[in-house]
Parts: structure tokens; sequence; C-alpha cells
């Protein structure tokens, strides 16, 4: 393997390097542009290094040094059987610059949910004036726990550690981001007539469920995970009760919303939604499970959803 060129001794030039009539081909073999991205790969490690306190501020820390995917290059580069592009892009994930990406892409997809939602806010704000309607205050902070709520998630989506397992194939992913983000389209429907009560009903679920969501998000810290992904094991705080407090808290604020826009065919919706959650669970429990052997006892000794019950 190697880490860096040294060009004061370069390799040996042979037919294996493309030479001909005394002149080194114009066009580099694959294994010497593998082992080129390995020495640049090199490069940014030893950089990296000597800003460790940067790294560690911005949540860099956990990641792999195999920055560019100079080792994986040339592990792909050295199949024989034609398989190399298979092989590269079944180990692309373990990259740095793959799991940067991705981060940036939630980043903005965080960031589109927030800017509508602060601007859904400073509408309800302007539409109805200073009042003290209690419904009306109610809407107010359970609108801005969802602000909160959505920052929060993404800071802590910036400054996560490097996985260190996941769920294989496309389905998990999928359901994961499909179950998070399929309530999204419940304010498309038509709105439900509500009482006094259950008005305040539905915003104390939402500032409720909101509220408890970051609270679990400070005991996840940098292991937060959206897809089925294990980062470290938390089994303190809230996940000392059940082993899925953030899912309970954040149905929390999803049936509070819900009620505002309650009819057949957002309960159809509901019901995909929690069949999703559970698929998520179920991929989740078994990363944790092949990643963690502590996570059998854990699983024994915590009630999954609901204490004592299941």
């Amino acid at each position: 393997m190697i880490d860096s060129l040294d060009l004061r001794n370069p390799p040996p030039i042979g037919p294996t390097c493309g030479v001909s009539d005394g002149f080194r081909s114009a066009s580099p073999s694959p294994a010497r542009l593998g082992a080129t991205y390995v020495s640049l790969n090199g490069a940014l490690r030893r950089a990296g290094e000597d800003h460790g306190q940067a790294r560690d501020a911005t949540g860099l820390r956990d990641m792999q040094p195999d920055w560019l995917g100079g080792r994986i290059i040339v592990s792909a580069l050295e199949k024989s059987d034609g398989s190399y592009l298979d092989e590269l892009l079944r180990r692309l994930p373990e990259t740095w610059a793959y799991d940067l990406v991705f981060r940036a892409i939630f980043v903005a997809w965080f960031l589109f949910i927030e800017y509508h939602v602060i601007r859904s806010l400073t509408a309800y704000v302007e539409a109805h004036g200073a009042t003290s309607d209690p419904v009306f205050i109610a809407n107010v902070l359970a609108r801005s726990a969802v602000v909160l709520f959505v920052g929060t998630l993404m800071a802590f989506v910036i400054l996560r550690s490097r996985p260190i397992s996941k769920a294989p194939g496309v389905l998990p992913r999928l359901t994961a981001f499909v179950g998070s983000y399929l309530m999204m389209v419940l304010p498309m429907f038509p709105s439900s007539e509500m009482s006094l009560p259950v008005g305040i009903f539905s915003a104390v679920l939402i500032f409720a469920g909101n509220g408890l969501s970051i609270y679990v998000l400070f005991w996840l810290g940098r292991s937060i995970s959206i897809m089925a992904e294990a980062r470290r094991l938390v089994t303190s705080g809230p996940y000392a009760v059940i082993r899925h407090p953030l899912y309970v808290a954040e149905e929390l604020a999803i049936f509070g919303l819900f009620v505002q826009y309650a009819s057949a065919w957002t309960t159809v919706l509901l019901a995909v939604h929690i069949v999703l959650q559970f698929r998520r669970m179920h991929y989740e429990e078994n990363v944790l499970r092949r990643t963690f052997s502590e996570y059998e006892d854990y699983a024994r000794r915590t009630p999954r959803l609901i204490p004592g019950v299941y």
C-alpha cells in the first residue's frame, strides 16, 4: 500500500508502466491512478492531524482517514474479474467524502423545511395579530417548537460522528426517508373543523412532542441517525426507559398534526406511516444488534416503546 509519493525515488519504469520507445505513456495505468489517489488521501490525512481541534469542533474526529477513498479505489482496481465497479460502488459509502456529501444533502433538506415552517409561523401571526386567544397562543408555541426541533436536528446532523455500521441495501434507506417525512403532506389536505378543546389538544401534542424530541436529541448527541446506522449505543436518560424514545416523541407531534386534518384519507396515510416506522425500528435494531454485543442485554431489560407493555 502506498501512503505517499516519493518524487526523489520514483517507481521503476517498465513495460507495465506504459513505456514505449523510451517515452512514458501519457495515459497512466489504473493502478498508478489509484496510487495517486492514495497519496492525495495521505496528504489530506496528515493535514487533518495538524488541525485536530478544528476537526473535533466540526464533528469529524471519528471519521476514517481514507478521505478521498484512495485505498478503496486501489482495492477495486485490483479486481481482475471485471467487478471493480461493483466493488467501488459497494465501498464508496465508507469514505469521508461520501459522508460529507450526504450531510450537505440533509442540511439542505432541513433548511428547506425550516424556511417553510418559519414562513408558516410568520404568516399565522400576521393573520391573527396580537391576541390573547388560547388557541392562537397554543399554536404559536407549537409552531415555535417545530422550528426549534428542526434547527436542533440539523445541528446534530452536521456534528454527528461517522457511522461504524449501516443496514445494507436501498430498502432501509427508502423506508427511513419516507417514514420520517410522509406526514409532511398532511397540510395538503383540507383541515377539519375543531372545537376549542380539540384545537388546544392538537397544539399541546405538537408542542409536547417536539419539546420531548429536542430533549431526546441532546441525549443522542452526535449518535443521531436518520437512516438505519450505528454510531454509539446510548442506554442512559430516556433510553434507559424505552429503546425508541425519539419515535414516541415524534409520534406525539405527528398525531397532534393529524387531528387538524383528520379524514378517511389521512387515516390511511397515518396507518402507512406507522407501518413504515415499525420497519425502521426493525432495521435499526438489527444494525445495533450486529454492531454492539451488549445490545441484546439492553433489549431484554428495556421495553421497546411502552414501559411494562411493549
